[in-house]
């Protein structure tokens, strides 16, 4: 009597490396060979092949950070792994905030900056203040007046962490 043995493990949860919104490559391991699947809901943005040592690599669109992406493993017989779920991650900076004008009777700096981002301003190496930017993209930063001749350099810090170009302004 012959017996064949059935294959009917499915192959590990695929390890996958961190997406970011600039990623347009999916790379991480599963089972040798197995097909791997990622999906964004219900919609397949990737597919692609485990290579002999389970390596894979598969390109996807850029992705919003936040977005919440799902990877499955499918081996030869069929056996589908558990998902990995993640989330795409923000490595985007903020663009550079804007500013008005501010003389050395000035108590605030305004301007318009990325959503939610923390606005910070400084007079050289002195903190001077900081402000979260509103639903509608605008900051106000109180502050003592400044020395007249003096620069200010302001920058935007998104909640990922993602820091902004610096934004100098001269008081007037």
């Amino acid at each position: 009597t012959t017996v064949t043995v059935i294959d009917k493990t499915a192959p590990a949860i695929p390890k996958v490396n961190t997406i970011s919104d600039a990623t347009t490559y999916v790379t991480g391991t599963t089972e040798a060979n197995a097909a791997v699947a990622i999906k964004r809901g219900s919609t397949t943005i990737g597919t692609g092949t485990a290579d002999s040592k389970g390596n894979f690599k598969i390109k996807i669109a850029k992705q919003k950070a936040g977005t919440k992406l799902v990877v499955y493993a499918k081996d030869a017989a069929g056996n589908t792994s558990t998902g990995r779920s993640f989330k795409v991650v923000d490595k985007t900076p903020p663009a550079t905030p804007t500013a008005g004008t501010v003389t050395y009777k000035s108590t605030t700096v305004s301007g318009k900056a990325e959503k939610y981002a923390t606005v910070y301003v400084y007079n050289g190496s002195h903190y001077v203040g900081k402000a979260t930017v509103s639903s509608k993209g605008t900051y106000t930063v109180h502050m003592k007046k400044q020395k007249k001749g003096s620069t200010l350099k302001i920058y935007a810090k998104d909640k990922a962490g993602n820091k902004s170009g610096y934004r100098y302004v001269k008081v007037k």
